[in-house]
């Protein structure tokens, strides 16, 4: 049997419904930030722990990035300095109060390498030079998440691309008639 323990962070008691429903109340026109905890134990008496935040009398960031554009090429053979910078509107909290989150993460083939975050809210980012050799998939993701001082986030991404010329097939050349000797 599995059991369920709500805690939902506003010093109401717990419930132990599997879905409950919970009425969360704040001051009028105040953004409440709520940490909502579910912990679920199982018959051996193993349990695993979630959360979430709810978040009263609040709407989450409005943002748009808008350097670099979605789909720029860089350079496949030299770094290139991008400009990092978005237009971010929260109906709630002055833009002082919101926490930017940069992250420039380069997608190789069937993974990403990340980057630490950057929280300036205008910055720049290095896209290194990957390449093009027609065997490896390469592009870089740019992703801002703001989030503001009740919890509440929004999350944006860009992409660019190597700048690896038209997609044409490679021509080969003939290869005049050799004679090689076994083993050599």
């Amino acid at each position: 049997a599995i059991t369920y323990s709500w805690n939902f962070g506003d010093s109401s008691p717990v419930s132990t419904q599997a879905n409950p429903s919970h009425p969360f109340s704040a001051p009028a026109g105040v953004p409440t930030k709520f940490v909502v905890t579910l912990t679920v134990t199982d018959s051996g008496g193993l349990s695993a722990q979630a959360t979430l935040i709810v978040s009263v009398n609040n709407t989450p960031p409005t943002v748009t990035i808008n350097s670099p554009v979605n789909g720029t090429l860089y350079s496949p053979t030299t770094p290139t300095t991008v400009n990092l910078g978005a237009t971010v509107f929260d109906t709630e909290s002055s833009d002082s109060q919101l926490l930017y989150q940069w992250q420039t993460v380069l997608h190789h083939n069937d993974h990403n390498h990340g980057s630490p975050p950057d929280t300036n809210h205008v910055t720049t980012a290095v896209i290194e030079p990957t390449g093009c050799d027609g065997i490896n998939i390469y592009y870089y993701r740019i992703l801002l998440k703001v989030t503001d001082p009740a919890g509440l986030a929004t999350t944006r991404e860009v992409r660019l691309y190597p700048n690896c010329g038209p997609n044409t097939p490679p021509t080969i050349t003939n290869i005049a008639n050799q004679s090689i000797l076994q083993n050599q």
